[in-house]
């Protein structure tokens, strides 16, 4: 039985699979990320099916086991970037190989073991975050300012017409985008103190905020500091207490959810993206490597969704309706 199981191994080469459907408890279809033409393979596994969902990657050898596929028992799992960026690396490498040599069958498992060490020794690049509405990097600024009046400051900001709020609450400073879209520019807030904190989480916003305010009311207050807070820094990054879960429903979490994100995706394909080197989806799906990229970035949105509803038990969010604006085809 030993020999036998060793030979039935050595039939197959470590391969790059992602998951297409995942049934817990039964088993995965897998797509093959190295030879994608070849059709998706049904693989009986219960304790992976259990955790893994739609959208993941990992490297795996398929093993025939009576009349099933299996997983030989080793898995290297990756984020779906890594996974992407060592399909794209063995492809590379393979240009020109013979995929049926023992050259081919090294390679292929030498990267894909390679690329998996490289992810647990070395820390993961953190991705520098990007303001939609303005391209700029995210850098959380604070303006302190000693107010020496704060009924005519309170008098001075309710005049202006794209400020909202109160001395109680707070103000924010809104940012007409057209086509009834906007953005907040910019928080203010009053503290006991006669200190007036003015939030804006970019650098450049936060220049723009601070000409715009002492220009209205310059008289009544003095600029004394500012602060500058990196979303990436060491402090930002370390875990927050943990919150006491809402006392919501699940059903009731799911619709607030969804709603959102409805809401959040409503305008996506006519917007510029970072990830698309600034184009809009509807523009970048005009060449062949900006579609392939539409595609692998709504992919990785299901993705992020599936992880969320199975972790919080809900159902996942439908991006169909992006993938019908811009006529593209998920892949099955």
């Amino acid at each position: 039985m030993g020999r036998d199981w060793l030979r039935r191994l050595s039939e197959n080469v470590l391969g790059l699979y992602e998951v297409r459907e995942s049934r817990p408890g039964e088993g995965l279809r897998l797509h093959d990320l190295l030879r994608p033409e070849q059709p998706n393979i049904w693989v009986a596994e219960r304790s992976a099916s259990k955790s893994l969902v739609r959208g993941d990657i990992f490297g795996a050898r398929l093993v025939t086991q009576d009349e099933d596929m299996v997983l030989s028992g080793a898995i290297y799992p990756f984020s779906r970037d890594d996974g992407l960026s060592c399909r794209d690396e063995i492809l590379h490498e393979m240009t020109g190989v013979d995929w049926h040599s023992e050259f081919a069958r090294d390679l292929i498992g030498g990267q894909i073991r390679l690329h998996w060490q490289d992810t647990l020794i070395a820390p993961l690049p953190l991705p520098e975050l990007v303001d939609a509405s303005s391209g700029e990097p995210i850098l959380g600024t604070t303006d302190r300012y000693r107010i020496s009046d704060r009924a005519a400051l309170a008098i001075l900001l309710a005049e202006q017409p794209d400020v909202n709020g109160d001395g109680d609450e707070g103000w924010v400073r809104i940012a007409d985008l057209g086509d009834g879209r906007s953005r907040i520019q910019a928080s203010l807030t009053l503290t006991k103190k006669d200190i007036l904190e003015v939030f804006c989480r970019t650098r450049k916003l936060a220049d723009e905020s601070r000409i715009w305010l002492e220009q209205i009311a310059g008289q009544t207050l003095r600029h004394q500091s500012r602060e500058l807070a990196d979303p990436r820094s060491p402090i930002a990054l370390e875990p927050a207490a943990p919150a006491a879960p809402p006392d919501i429903p699940p059903e009731v979490m799911t619709t607030i959810v969804h709603d959102y994100l409805r809401t959040h995706y409503t305008d996506w394909v006519d917007e510029p993206i970072p990830a698309l080197e600034y184009k809009t989806p509807r523009q970048a799906i005009r060449s062949t490597k900006g579609r392939q990229a539409v595609i692998e970035l709504l992919e990785s949105y299901e993705h992020l969704e599936a992880r969320r509803a199975r972790d919080q038990d809900g159902q996942p969010f439908d991006f169909g309706f992006l993938w019908e604006q811009l006529g593209l085809q998920r892949n099955l």
